[in-house]
């Protein structure tokens, strides 16, 4: 059983790039997952919308992920002014009451309306089937990697922020965090800058003011850009701001707003808004891990020192010698004060490539990025995302489970749906039922 080191991921100590946080601007067909929070500050006017990333959170309060729901009358699904919601893509999602990935056929006038509408139906429950048949293979708490970028990663991406003109006109004012959150002990770091046909270009002042999440003052900050107290290089045109939160914040977590106004060097007034948490997580990662076969399974096991008893989420993502992304295992667990060992499951088919296409792959294993957050309210605090590297022993891939996991769930979904193909089939549901 190997112990490792643990190595914190942070967006780079920014040589300035073009994007500070790191990775790729968000798409969230990863993430992914964020939400735009409408502000309106000072003075009547309507800030741009704040993207708050830290909505990708996702609370594991009662399940991993959301169950199966009923099937969606035909009408629902093949409707002339239906619009289907595409089908998550993420190997974190349940469907829910989400159906695939397939717009509804328009009807044609006349009497060939009813088997267009039953046509795209059918079409439409088969792929649900499908997407349920591959989801049933993996537990709630390990799934395959299946998406170009780290599923952790992905969670942390910044979204910069941009607004222009009322007609969206030059200059263009972006501004972002840092990272999405910061811990009681580091100072917030925030980036902001002025755009003129793509290109940087200075600015005769930029300021800020950061606010509560009741909206309330909480500070007000200065963008500078002289290489100094943080600003990685002068003159750049990319300026960097710090600020302190009050000693009296002591919550669990607090999300923060902030209200920036530029001023061109030619007079003209810009204005954006982003956010940010400050988090203060009650356990850290020790840096030792361990790993074991169990039921033909990997099992990573976390050890996790727990400073305030209360409930925890961890996840990790699991990678090849080769840096292919295999896996991602997750749990949430509540712990009293203390040292714990936490186990991670990499559920065994991961390790044969069914799902991915890319055959069985032979230990070692790398575990590549973990995540622990205290889930014991709401807003979740985010401990930094580690990078321990930890090595597990040289399993084979044989070593494992090729088994379809059979989740009793979609297993369930799957009869429905299929009855429901065959109703469609059979030509005994009707429009509108």
């Amino acid at each position: 059983m190997a112990a490792g080191r643990v190595f914190f991921y942070r967006a780079p100590p920014m040589a300035k790039p073009e994007n500070r946080n790191g990775h790729q601007p968000q798409s969230h067909g990863s993430f992914r997952r964020s939400r735009l929070i409408l502000l309106a500050l000072g003075l009547g006017v309507a800030l741009v919308a704040v993207v708050l990333s830290l909505g990708r959170r996702r609370a594991h309060e009662t399940d991993l992920e959301p169950r199966p729901a009923a099937p969606l009358p035909l009408a629902a699904r093949s409707g002339a002014d239906a619009t289907v919601p595409a089908a998550p893509a993420t190997q974190e999602s349940r469907p829910g009451a989400a159906t695939p990935d397939m717009a509804a056929t328009p009807t044609a006038a006349g009497g060939d309306e009813g088997l267009l509408d039953r046509s795209t139906a059918i079409a439409m429950t088969k792929q649900l089937i499908e997407d349920y048949r591959r989801r049933a293979a993996y537990p709630p708490d390990s799934k395959p990697i299946t998406q170009e970028q780290d599923p952790l990663l992905s969670d942390r991406e910044v979204s910069p922020i941009s607004a222009g003109g009322p007609d969206g006109e030059d200059p263009i004012l972006t501004v972002f965090p840092e990272q999405i959150s910061f811990e009681a002990q580091e100072l917030p770091k925030l980036y902001a800058h002025l755009t003129v046909g793509g290109v940087k270009v200075a600015a005769r002042e930029i300021t800020g003011t950061v606010f509560t999440q009741e909206m309330v003052p909480a500070g007000e900050i200065v963008f500078h850009d002289d290489g100094r107290e943080g600003d990685a290089v002068a003159g750049d045109n990319v300026y960097t701001a710090t600020w302190t939160p009050p000693e009296t914040d002591t919550a669990l977590a607090t999300s923060y707003f902030v209200r920036v106004i530029a001023f061109s060097l030619e007079g003209i007034e810009r204005r954006a808004g982003t956010s940010f948490q400050v988090s203060r997580p009650h356990a850290i990662l020790t840096g030792r891990f361990r790993d074991r076969l169990q039921d033909g399974s990997l099992v990573i096991e976390a050890e996790v020192e727990v400073e305030k008893a209360g409930r925890f989420h961890l996840a990790a993502t699991l990678y090849s010698t080769t840096n292919r992304p295999l896996g991602l295992g997750q749990t949430s667990v509540e712990l009293e004060p203390g040292v714990h060992w936490v186990p991670l499951r990499f559920y065994g088919r991961i390790f044969h490539g069914a799902e991915t296409g890319t055959g069985p792959v032979d230990g070692p294993y790398v575990l590549r990025f973990v995540s622990l957050m205290t889930t014991t309210s709401m807003p979740n605090a985010l401990s930094r995302l580690a990078e321990p590297q930890f090595v597990t022993r040289p399993y084979r891939a044989a070593d494992f489970t090729s088994e379809p996991f059979n989740d009793p769930f979609y297993l369930e979904a799957i009869a429905r749906e299929t009855e429901e193909l065959r109703r469609l089939e059979a030509g005994t549901v009707e429009a509108g039922e």
